[in-house]
């Protein structure tokens, strides 16, 4: 049961290959279940419209509409004043009434390593079997060395690419069967999500160069 800091909402939308894209994807299934406050929301929604970080409308809705389908939302007993940045005091208070047992932050300077039960973890930490933070973790051993950097050696991907790891392959899978004109029904089952949300969220081919618009303009 886990509240998800600002920064990893924003990362995710920022880099869809990156690791936080994963741990939102992870979040919303379980046995991880993903809890937020309305002043939570209300920062997403406002921090993800920032026209600086030049995230797309369209991506942003999708992004909130997807928070707010899978998470669930906690009514905030009382106000906390613990974090050194204060904005950062209803991400606890979010799991204080959600008596939640972890926060996922992407930088753990601004927390206490500890709330009540809630324990402070990093994206690293929340996905890897070796930190021991998940009830029901995968096996990085058996599924990430053994078989996803076997086969990446096998093709000339080395281990350092960034997003290569299961939920990418996952993703190539997905966005392979849309290209084949599969449904999109259809491989929302395959993935075994619950909302279709979170299956658009692994269709990739709107990041492929060749797949823009602006691609295609002839000079």
């Amino acid at each position: 049961m886990i509240p998800l800091r600002l920064v990893l909402l924003v990362s995710a939308a920022l880099k869809p290959e990156g690791l936080q894209r994963t741990v939102l994807l992870l979040a919303f299934n379980p046995p991880a279940r993903l809890y937020t406050s309305d002043a939570i929301f209300a920062e997403y929604r406002a921090v993800l419209a920032r026209p600086e970080l030049r995230i797309r409308r369209g991506l942003q809705q999708q992004l909130l509409q997807l928070v707010r389908n899978s998470s669930h939302s906690v009514t905030v007993r009382r106000p906390l004043k613990v974090t050194k940045d204060p904005g950062d005091n209803k991400f606890l208070e979010c799991a204080d009434a959600a008596c939640a047992d972890y926060l996922v932050t992407g930088n753990q300077r601004h927390c206490p390593k500890f709330w009540k039960g809630t324990k402070v973890i990093t994206s690293h930490e929340f996905i890897d079997n070796r930190a021991k933070v998940l009830d029901h973790p995968l096996d990085p051993d058996s599924v990430y060395h053994n078989i996803v950097r076997k086969y990446g050696r096998a093709t000339g991907i080395d281990a350092q690419v960034n997003g290569l790891c299961v939920h990418s392959l996952r993703a190539t899978a997905a966005t392979n069967a849309l290209d084949n004109k599969a449904d999109i029904a259809k491989v929302q089952e395959w993935l075994g999500h619950a909302n279709v949300s979170t299956t658009r969220l692994y269709d990739r081919r709107k990041t492929r160069p060749e797949d823009s618009p602006m691609f295609r303009v002839r000079y």
